[in-house]
């Protein structure tokens, strides 16, 4: 455990042990959508929320609202949400869609991570374009390609 002293205008004082911490949030991962039937019966997705601090906290003993960040300071979206094993829930898109166009005539190359975390290098021919799917900010190319954002997939 740390220690510390405080210094004042006269004295140092003695050297103290600091308390023990107690964090202020706990996460859960739990399913979420946005009706009763789709959380029941069809396909929820995976959520992360946080909480005010429990040991070992589970939806059924939560007791204050879900929050979308760990500093307790925005709800998190209004729907139905879930912690039971019987509930199928789905990982949420990890990638953003990029479109690649090579404007010149030679062939160029690109590079980016995919979304799980492999790095894939390709050869984009003269005047030709494509759509991948990668993780945020990874991809690179060489000059005379554009690079257009899409949505999540």
């Amino acid at each position: 455990m740390p220690n510390y002293r405080q210094q004042t205008t006269t004295s140092l004082g003695t050297s103290t042990a600091c308390p023990s911490c107690t964090p202020t949030f706990s996460q859960l991962t739990l399913c979420f959508a946005t009706t009763e039937n789709t959380l029941c019966c069809g396909t929820s997705t995976q959520s992360i929320v946080y909480v005010g601090y429990q040991a070992n906290p589970t939806l059924a003993n939560v007791t204050g609202l879900l929050y979308s960040n760990n500093t307790l300071t925005t709800q998190a979206t209004a729907g139905f949400y879930s912690d039971d094993a019987g509930i199928t829930c789905t990982t949420p898109p990890t990638g953003i869609s990029y479109t690649l166009q090579n404007g010149t005539q030679s062939d160029l190359t690109y590079s980016y991570t995919n979304t799980s975390g492999g790095v894939v290098t390709g050869l984009l021919g003269g005047f030709e374009g494509q759509t991948i799917c990668a993780q945020a900010d990874s991809v690179d190319a060489d000059t005379g390609i554009t690079i257009s954002t899409g949505s999540s997939c």
